[in-house]
């Protein structure tokens, strides 16, 4: 039964109030790359990584050059205290997989991130496939200390689409990383893409219900979209590869989020790239057009997040 969806409340948990309620004062995310790397990079789970991913796309100014990750957040906190005093930041290990070294690196790597009273926890992307008891006690241990959150790369739930975009891991994988991960005091963010290549509309709306019984905390939904230097550019120059429209994936959002828990807190509704890396769909480039797009096919439904969950 459809719950429906009243002007006066948001249809969906945005991140922005998360953030306002949990610290009080706005909070900035601090992208750092510690140096990782992915196992479906170096031959142990495949090579040449996802067909959707080039790792510079996320973090071109940092590149490969490899500060350490203590100078790296104190300039990105330097930078923006010449905008803004007033604010905290949550450092985000975001290029590769952040939990895809040995675990005393880890512990080292996480804490380093904590040089600066402002600093108010840290977020860690990673894949299902990296982590195992020993890692996730780094992570549950520093969130005795502060803010810590775990993003899995879930992209679907569908092991015939995980093979075809060379992800190198199966669902199973994501099922057994939860098993170590719930009730550690992190909070557990969701990665899922839509509109992968041979995806139906019924199986992202599976996606969604599926994960919706995992007890995870909050979502970011990605379009899928190309950026230079990936195997998606090259189907994209043959005339191969079909991209949503804007109000396809509005469309297709509003589908997962109304079978997402409301409990779940929504980070982000479509991807993200700097302009000299990105293709393709130019829409992408406007999120604030697709954030009004969703929120119109919300009132359209009557529904709001969690109405079929």
């Amino acid at each position: 039964m459809c719950r429906k969806y009243f002007l006066s409340v948001a249809p969906y948990n945005k991140y922005s109030d998360f953030l306002k309620k949990r610290f009080g004062v706005p909070v900035r995310k601090i992208m750092v790359d510690a140096g990782f790397t992915c196992p479906n990079r170096d031959d142990t789970a495949g090579t040449g990584g996802c067909v959707f991913c080039n790792n510079e796309s996320f973090s071109p100014a940092v590149g490969r050059s490899i500060l350490p990750v203590r100078e790296q957040v104190l300039r990105a906190i330097a930078c923006r205290q010449k905008k803004e005093t007033s604010e905290k930041y949550i450092v985000y290990f975001q290029p590769y997989s952040n939990t895809y070294k040995p675990t005393q690196e880890l512990d080292r790597l996480y804490r380093e991130a904590l040089c600066h009273p402002d600093i108010a926890g840290i977020a860690v992307g990673t894949r299902p496939d990296c982590v195992d008891r020993d890692k996730i006690s780094v992570l549950a241990a520093l969130a005795r200390e502060t803010y810590v959150s775990i993003e899995y790369g879930v992209q679907t739930i569908h092991d015939t689409t995980l093979h075809a975009i060379n992800r190198g891991h199966d669902f199973a994988s994501l099922l057994q990383a939860m098993k170590i991960t719930r009730n550690q005091g992190l909070d557990i963010c969701f990665h899922v893409i839509l509109g992968l290549p041979g995806e139906t509309r019924e199986q992202m709306r599976q996606t969604a219900t599926t994960l919706g019984t995992l007890g995870y905390n909050s979502l970011k939904i990605h379009n899928l979209h190309v950026v230079k230097n990936t195997s998606l550019e090259a189907e994209f120059k043959k005339g191969t590869l079909v991209l949503p429209t804007l109000e396809e994936h509005a469309s297709l959002a509003v589908d997962f989020l109304e079978r997402t828990p409301r409990s779940v807190v929504i980070q982000r509704l479509c991807g993200d790239a700097p302009r000299d890396f990105f293709i393709a769909p130019l829409w992408c480039l406007e999120k604030q057009a697709l954030v009004k797009e969703v929120e119109m096919e919300f009132k359209k439904r009557q529904t709001e997040q969690g109405s079929l969950s």
